[in-house]
């Protein structure tokens, strides 16, 4: 067995060294690492696949923080996919459905969108992107939260979503959303996530609200996740929106609590 890892890893090592003369030589040709990406996710088991996805999302969420750089030309996000197509090939995954136990949890985003609002896969100053979670309750709704900022003015800001299963397709959570809440502070020795619960049952420590619940449910546009792969671990979906995007978005969460 340690060979055939030694192996494999001289095989990841050679397609990446493939994949970087070639883009070198040639910036134009950047579809040609897919196909490289291709042939090394044919070559790993699941747990190897994941840590690679892991690797790579966790690699450009640094370059999402550090550098604010985004995927406008879906060249990141190209490079995810046939690691993960290759994935639910090993571990097929029964429909959403049926995985609604598994789903829910507590998730931070690894990589994904940073703009909900727009087809342009841009990193803004909005969020703090290392800490943006979802709290996914099995009983049909969800918290998005995250650290945000609007000049120099810091808050938690909670957004609550409702999902029923979808009637077109297997694997989606259509989704609408009923509520924005906001916290003017952390919580003291815990972690942001759980201001989910406490805004479910209206018990945020300092909470502000600048919304009615018909101004969000009217105005903030629904969507639906399609939940492609759910483990233990990890998480992979892609989003749709109503109206801002329609090509999917790809998300790569890891779980950080269990409910």
């Amino acid at each position: 067995m340690k060979t055939l890892s030694t192996l494999k890893n001289i095989l990841l090592a050679l397609i990446l060294l493939c994949a970087n003369t070639i883009t070198a030589l040639n910036p134009s040709e950047a579809t040609t690492t897919d196909s490289q990406m291709e042939a090394l996710s044919m070559t790993l088991d699941v747990e190897e696949l994941k840590a690679e996805i892991l690797a790579l999302a966790s690699e450009y969420g640094r370059l999402a923080l550090e550098e604010r750089e985004g995927d406008e030309t879906l060249e990141k996000q190209n490079s995810l996919v046939p690691l993960v197509n290759r994935l639910i090939a090993l571990n097929p995954q029964p429909p959403a459905s049926e995985r609604i136990s598994t789903i829910a949890g507590v998730w931070r985003q690894v990589w994904g969108p940073y703009n909900y609002r727009s087809e342009e896969r841009i990193v803004t100053d909005e969020f703090k992107v290392d800490e943006i979670y979802q709290v996914v309750f099995e009983e049909g709704y969800y918290y998005n939260v995250s650290p945000s900022k609007f000049f120099f003015f810091e808050y938690i800001s909670l957004l609550r979503g409702e999902f029923s299963i979808s009637e077109t397709k297997p694997n989606g959570l259509d989704v609408r959303f009923t509520n924005l809440d906001f916290n003017f502070t952390r919580p003291k020795n815990a972690p942001i996530w759980e201001l989910a619960a406490l805004a479910e049952s209206k018990d945020l420590p300092r909470p502000f609200n600048i919304f009615p619940d018909h101004i969000v449910e009217n105005n903030f546009e629904g969507g639906t996740l399609n939940e492609v792969y759910t483990d233990e671990t990890l998480r992979i979906l892609y989003g749709t929106s109503e109206g801002s995007f329609k090509v999917p978005f790809i998300y790569i969460m890891e779980r950080v609590s269990d409910l």
